[in-house]
């Protein structure tokens, strides 16, 4: 067979949560390396996860002390930042593994991260005040 110009090689492919770990954990492992930006089928998954706070749960705040929710998404390896919005109004970006603290307007809010691959992911959570 003729040199076609690339070489097959297998890598192991954690999720989100994992990778998560292994970095805060500061855990050795095999990353994987650049995608081909000509592919578009990894931007059709890998999306990142918000895991704070958690999709679909109600969360009361107490409007006399100045509480805030944290937000927080595990994102795939080949992301470097994450961007937030709250109710599609851009929040701020920051490091894929850095948390974001907001102050809630009450109500159900929209809460949505994109990755600096352009993968988003949205969730909806109910704010009312004690």
């Amino acid at each position: 067979m003729p040199n076609s110009g690339y070489i097959e090689k297998w890598y192991p492919n954690y999720a989100p949560e994992l990778l998560s770990y292994f970095e805060q954990t500061q855990l050795p492992y095999i990353k994987i390396p650049p995608h081909n930006p000509n592919c578009k089928k990894i931007f059709e998954t890998q999306s990142p996860k918000i895991t704070k706070p958690v999709n679909g749960l109600t969360y009361f705040i107490n409007q006399n002390e100045k509480q805030e929710l944290m937000l927080v998404a595990q994102a795939a390896n080949d992301v470097q930042k994450i961007s937030w919005y709250i109710d599609n109004k851009f929040i701020k970006t920051v490091n894929k593994n850095e948390s974001v603290f907001i102050t809630p307007a009450m109500g159900k809010i929209k809460i949505s991260c994109t990755d600096d691959k352009g993968r988003n992911t949205d969730s909806w959570v109910l704010v009312k005040k004690i």
